[in-house]
């Protein structure tokens, strides 16, 4: 029996510096400790992915590139091991679900203007709640915005200025952002932001709440449901504020773009163009349930029916919650593990008493009406195709809905059905939660057959009335 070789740990994130090409940044997601390597260093550690340590120390230039001697090696092993950095080939592969690749993107300020499309009953007016800027949501800044933000930490007389650098994607540079973890930097005791309508205002909290996905020549704007002031179904008119939207739209980097053939499941596919239709009249439905299944019965019936390989297998609902929180790092994703272990908004407290400071946390207000509004919203937004499938898509909204109504009285619940709609709004973006409903996830299977998942929405619509 051979002797397992060392390697690089599968959950690390690594790239180059963005200002410093001879440095190479290495996140540890499990550990959540990151790192600085010389180049030259990561080089080395790198080859340990396809040769043994034995190997690199009698060659290192032929494995890794760089020329040193073997005891340099086995020394910088040594430190590698003891920063925790290497494993044994034995130990089981770690699939690292908050950097998969993402879609196609377009480039807005290289394109020419396009029709925007809002929901013509969707409304929104900021009521300064304060929660986005206390979130710890992830602001990325552009090279433009890092010397616009260190000039306003010195004019504010701050110690520095607050700026980090984030991981993006494996071997790509990280990037910028805001030093925000346990809330902006900017914000005043008032929640007002100190840099607003000024260069160093972040284009990301520019755009905030609003989402932004183009079909062909149209582009779909929505207010996201992770801000609470778009509670209650109350404010302006989304429709009524076009100028806005269309700046927001023309600051955006990059907007995701529908693929023009859109996957159903595994096998099956349907026409970009017929699966917004069908979406668009999804939206349209009455309640939260009839939307997903609405939805869900068009596609099954868009496509002819094909003999396939595999069949999809359905899973009792806390089987399955439990099987997607066995995938998730608690420490890492503290959010992911409270929606999927049906637990509430880890800042539910703080929520509840911004939405009453506001005038939003009224208990007697329609909470499934609410609950409606955020699925019409979802779906006009087109944000069901971040999702590699429609089935994969259709299931995460089904699991929001399941779990965001679950165990509410009848009357009395609004101000709780919010804080969790919000958190699942969240988590409905995160590249974590596609990650463990796609290809390499513990349900596969399922999702590899849109008659599977039909199925599995119809026992999560029955495990949200027991």
């Amino acid at each position: 029996m051979s002797t397992p070789r060392l390697r690089l740990r599968e959950d690390l994130i690594a790239g180059p510096h963005p200002e410093q090409d001879d440095l190479w940044m290495v996140y540890c997601e499990r550990k959540g400790t990151r790192y600085e390597i010389p180049q030259l260093g990561w080089k080395l550690a790198s080859a340990l992915n396809q040769y043994s340590l034995e190997e690199i120390a009698e060659d290192s230039l032929a494995c890794s590139g760089v020329s040193v001697s073997a005891e340099v090696v086995y020394a910088f092993a040594e430190n590698l091991l003891e920063m925790g950095l290497l494993e044994s080939s034995a130990a089981p592969k770690v699939v690292n679900w908050s950097r998969l690749a993402e879609g196609s993107l377009w480039k807005v300020e290289e394109a020419e203007q396009l029709p925007i499309k809002i929901h013509p009953q969707q409304r929104f007016t900021c009521d300064l709640a304060g929660l986005c800027c206390r979130q710890s949501y992830v602001v990325a800044l552009s090279d433009t915005e890092v010397e616009e933000v260190k000039k306003a930490a010195k004019r504010l007389r701050m110690k520095e200025a607050p700026i980090v650098l984030l991981p993006t994607q494996p071997g790509k540079p990280w990037a910028y952002a805001l030093d925000n973890e346990e809330a902006c930097p900017f914000v005043d005791e008032q929640d007002l932001c100190q840099v607003h309508s000024s260069p160093a205002q972040p284009k990301i909290c520019e755009i905030f709440p609003y989402s932004f996905v183009r079909s062909g020549s149209e582009v779909f704007a929505t207010v996201m449901h992770r801000c609470a002031c778009g509670a209650l179904g109350e404010g302006e008119l989304v429709a009524k504020q076009t100028r806005e939207v269309s700046r927001k739209l023309s600051i955006c980097r990059r907007v995701p773009v529908l693929p023009e053939q859109c996957r159903i499941d595994g096998i099956k596919k349907l026409s970009r163009e017929a699966a917004v239709e069908l979406t668009l009249q999804a939206a349209e439905q009455k309640g939260a349930w009839q939307k997903i299944f609405y939805l869900a019965q068009e596609l099954l019936k868009a496509t002819p029916d094909m003999e396939l390989m595999v069949s999809g297998k359905t899973t009792e609902v806390s089987q399955l919650l439990d099987q997607l929180s066995e995938q998730v790092n608690g420490d890492e994703d503290i959010h992911l593990v409270a929606a999927l272990q049906h637990s509430e908004h880890p800042q539910q407290d703080f929520i509840l008493e911004r939405m009453k400071k506001v005038g939003l946390y009224q208990v007697d207000a329609d909470h499934q009406e609410e609950l409606s509004r955020f699925v019409r919203d979802y779906l006009f937004g087109m944000r069901l195709f971040a999702f590699p499938s429609l089935g994969e898509g259709l299931l995460a909204l089904g699991l929001a809905v399941a779990s965001a109504q679950r165990g509410l009285p009848p009357v009395g619940a609004h101000p709780q059905l919010r804080t969790r709609i919000m958190l699942w709004e969240e988590i409905l973006g995160s590249s974590g939660l596609r990650g463990i409903l796609g290809r390499k996830g513990p349900l596969h299977n399922l999702v590899r057959d849109f008659e599977a998942v039909y199925q599995q929405l119809r026992l999560l619509q029955a495990w949200t009335d027991r």
